[in-house]
């Protein structure tokens, strides 16, 4: 399977969940024995891929719905550079269908906890059918009323440019956001991350040579509605991607940033966020200036697209 065949099969199996290389952590994947990662350009040219080896004649194996609609919303956003290479436009989507998120809440004590979990990612409940709750063990910087549960929200980004034939290597602003904070908003502060971040290297190598790729760190934001927000962790020495820490006030529009600090190059993405959708809402979602600039054929930023 060549460059661009690998980065697009990391694209649209991280689209539909399908086990791929993330950020972080190795989850099992095999694109011998996966159909959605067999030649995706090519389906039928047994001679293109590793995807034609284990089918008949070489014809790729039928896409489930949620990757043809993967692929369907890969074909929309398809941009050829002047050497006819796919390159995918900077694309994004509300509402990823992914695990459950544990949500953390503020008790009557002040203490924050969150629900336990059982082995599928769901809230464990007690004889009485009562969910169980443990204490939360990351509370940091957030800043919630009593008993108020945040509605969490997922956002996704979506990105390929091999227009340059090289690596993207720079830092700065990756993504931007307009944001709408809800006119009843209560005061407080609520963390927007990055959960799930799956990069690609022009040579879409993901193992020893380049493992950083598989191994930033994700730094967490804050919306602060009424308050000064706190500060954002500094990035260390490895790759890092960093939300924006912004106060608000309910009503206001605000623009809001995603980070790469070390970054050693990318040409492609996929990136998840989670957000409380009762305190903000996405309005509109675009290259951050840094990427944008230097991405031109596949990122347009907010301003040019205004």
């Amino acid at each position: 399977m060549n460059t661009l065949k690998k980065m697009t099969a990391v694209l649209l199996a991280a689209m539909v969940t399908i086990p791929a290389y993330a950020c972080g952590e190795k989850i099992q994947g095999n694109s011998k024995t996966d159909p959605v990662l067999s030649d995706i350009d090519n389906p039928g040219n047994s001679d293109a891929g590793d995807g034609g080896e284990n089918n008949q004649g070489g014809q790729a194996a039928p896409l489930d719905s949620a990757a043809e609609q993967a692929m369907q919303m890969l074909e929309e956003n398809v941009v050829l550079d002047e050497d006819g290479h796919r390159n995918q436009k900077l694309t994004f989507s509300e509402n990823v269908n992914d695990t459950p998120v544990a949500v953390p809440f503020r008790g009557e004590d002040g203490n924050y906890y969150v629900a336990k979990t059982d082995i599928n990612g769901q809230a464990a409940v007690n004889g009485s059918g009562e969910t169980v709750t443990e204490p939360y063990k990351e509370p940091g910087k957030i800043d919630y009323q009593v008993n108020y549960t945040p509605d969490i929200k997922s956002y996704q980004a979506l990105w390929l440019d091999v227009s340059q034939k090289k690596d993207f290597v720079f830092d700065g602003n990756l993504l931007e956001f307009e944001v709408k904070v809800a006119d009843d908003a209560p005061d407080g502060v609520y963390p927007v991350e990055l959960y799930y971040a799956d990069l690609s290297n022009y040579s879409a190598n993901q193992d020893e040579n380049t493992s950083i790729l598989k191994d930033c760190e994700l730094i967490k934001g804050y919306i602060a509605v009424n308050k000064d927000a706190p500060e954002t962790d500094q990035p260390g020495t490895k790759m890092a991607l960093s939300c924006d820490s912004i106060s608000v006030k309910p009503g206001d529009t605000a623009r809001f940033n995603v980070r790469v600090d070390n970054n050693p190059g990318i040409v492609a993405f996929v990136l998840r966020m989670h957000y409380d959708n009762k305190i903000i809402s996405i309005e509109k979602a675009a290259a951050g200036s840094d990427l944008g600039k230097r991405a031109r054929l596949t990122a347009d930023t907010m301003d040019d697209t205004e």
